[in-house]
């Protein structure tokens, strides 16, 4: 019995595919999960990246009154 599956590359059948149906679909399934981990990666060190980049401005902020003034050190 040959096996019919679905061309990962196409959405007709053929006879030459790699995989069965069932094994696309838990392929498509991890894709998935990658995409959604990979999405949720993303947007946490974005967060991270504003965090940091927020409280590197109040430390500026907070030190900007100390800072000596470049013709002193002539």
């Amino acid at each position: 019995m040959q096996n019919k599956g679905i061309d990962i590359y196409s959405t007709h059948r053929t006879e030459s595919s790699a995989y069965p149906d069932s094994e696309l679909v838990g392929i498509g399934k991890r894709m998935a999960v990658v995409g959604v981990y990979n999405n949720v990666l993303t947007h946490s060190h974005c967060i991270a990246l504003d965090i940091l980049r927020n409280a590197l401005g109040v430390a500026r902020e907070e030190l900007e009154p100390h800072r000596i003034p470049e013709a002193a050190h002539a």
